[in-house]
């Protein structure tokens, strides 16, 4: 889990991606109480935390769409967000790489 977390290349399944949801929350909400403290010295560090988060977050979301079997640029479509979290994804290999999801063995 979390392989590579700030590539937009690969598949990641929905646990990982609610998962990464909390994380881009903490992680923003942190950088944003320093970012807005009055200590001009603590911005920078507070500003770059956002920024990954950011990064992290469309990264993220990337890779759930390639899940889907849509592309990257579906990024920039805001009605397509509502598959992120209730679809499963494609069983087996798609054009983004191999199924995160470990197929069933019968024992």
């Amino acid at each position: 889990m979390f392989n590579k977390p700030f590539s937009f290349k690969g598949r990641i399944r929905c646990l990982e991606y609610n998962l990464s949801i909390l994380i881009v929350i903490i992680v923003a909400s942190l950088g944003g109480f320093i970012w807005g403290s009055r200590h001009d010295i603590t911005a920078i560090p507070g500003a770059l935390l956002v920024m990954a988060a950011v990064w992290f977050e469309l990264a993220q979301k990337a890779k759930r769409f390639h899940d889907l079997g849509l592309p990257t640029w579906y990024l920039i479509n805001f009605f397509a967000y509502s598959k992120l979290t209730g679809e499963s994804g494609q069983v087996g290999e798609n054009k983004y790489g191999p199924d995160p999801k470990p197929a069933k063995t019968d024992q």
